[in-house]
């Protein structure tokens, strides 16, 4: 019992030295942007981002009878942040070092940071599962020991009060009810 605790202390500790976010920039942004999609939840919903539709409305015949076309996510709202919300949702932003990020692909909502009318940064955050992905763009991942570190991403949960934050912006601007 004492082994197990040892290695799964040393691993979690290991793990946790790439889970921070210092590689996220604070400031320098001419615009950000809250964008805001419809989810379904995949348990509720049996097949939510898959329609099947027949061949005969597609323009291009892939030899099947009925093809599963992925649908894009609706989107419900979007809007600028203001300098005063983008120092804000900075200070709520912490990395949640008790909880491990779950695989899903669905995000509701995204945070767009723009420099020069070019995507820099991103934060993508699933408001069901509590999913966090940081981004920054133009970042190479560095080969390490056999495997590639992505030092300009981090996958984790976001904070309750990140998550609440995130919330209140949303009804702020008129997004959500």
């Amino acid at each position: 019992m004492l082994f197990i605790t040892v290695i799964f202390t040393f691993t979690n500790l290991f793990s946790q030295q790439f889970s921070n976010l210092d590689f996220v920039e604070k400031d320098g942004f001419n615009e950000v942007k809250i964008i805001y999609y419809r989810y379904q939840d995949k348990s509720s919903n049996p097949n939510p981002i898959r329609k099947l539709v027949p061949i005969d409305s597609l323009d291009i015949y892939k030899g099947d009878e009925h093809i599963f076309i992925e649908k894009k996510p609706e989107k419900l709202g979007e809007s600028k942040l203001c300098k005063k919300e983008i120092k804000k949702l900075f200070k709520k932003l912490k990395v949640n070092n008790s909880a491990k990020y779950i695989l899903d692909s669905d995000y509701n909502i995204y945070l767009e940071f723009y420099r020069d009318d070019k995507l820099i940064q991103e934060i993508l955050a699933n408001t069901f599962s509590n999913n966090l992905v940081i981004s920054k763009e133009g970042c190479k991942p560095i080969q390490m020991e056999g495997y590639e570190k992505y030092p300009c991403k981090y996958l984790g949960q976001m904070t309750p009060e990140f998550k609440n934050y995130l919330k209140k912006l949303l009804k702020k601007k008129k997004i959500i009810d």
